[in-house]
């Protein structure tokens, strides 16, 4: 890896969980941001606030179409949303995708492998997941807007050396693992 990304993933339209992720990713030295899908809510605004934020972002966004995000909401935003994201930092592939199409953790590590994957990021769940199987991590940050089964909204620090999960509010590191 030569890239550090930032990973953030079901936003649903929450203004303050977007500024504090995009806070820690500057923090961070962040120099692209995957997002995982459900950046709005099916009852969002034209003028969305988020929209105006995403799209005024000082660091390059690439974003996965989630299960909520429609048509013309995602048309309001200036950087692509795609059903799938892939990413070639050196010789590792990253593959994001929003998870709702895959039925379970089983599926996620064949489509990683069958795309020459390293890393498989996802979302949908809210719930933040590190873990790695036969040389494949699958990743989720949890959720940026509404956490559940997790007490706290998080987002996630992919670098050349470790991957590293991050409370949006108060920047605490919940999770630092060394990649292998």
């Amino acid at each position: 890896m030569d890239m550090i990304i930032g990973i953030v993933s079901d936003t649903h339209d929450n203004l303050h969980g977007w500024n504090s992720a995009l806070e820690i990713f500057q923090r961070e030295k962040v120099e692209l941001i995957l997002h995982c899908g459900d950046i709005l809510e099916a009852h969002a605004k034209a003028e969305s606030s988020l929209c105006r934020a995403m799209n005024s972002s000082p660091i390059p966004v690439l974003a996965v179409r989630g299960n909520v995000d429609a048509n013309d909401h995602v048309a309001l935003l200036n950087f692509p949303v795609v059903p799938l994201v892939l990413v070639q930092d050196g010789p590792n592939r990253i593959i994001a995708v929003h998870g709702n199409l895959l039925a379970d953790k089983a599926s996620a590590y064949r489509q990683a492998t069958s795309l020459s994957a390293r890393f498989l990021v996802r979302g949908h769940t809210h719930i933040p997941e590190i873990e790695r199987k036969n040389g494949v991590y699958l990743l989720n940050p949890g959720s940026a807007g509404s956490p559940r089964g997790f007490s706290q909204a998080s987002v996630m620090v992919l670098s050349p050396e470790r991957i590293k999960l991050i409370a949006l509010h108060s920047g605490e590191i919940i999770k630092d693992e060394p990649l292998y």
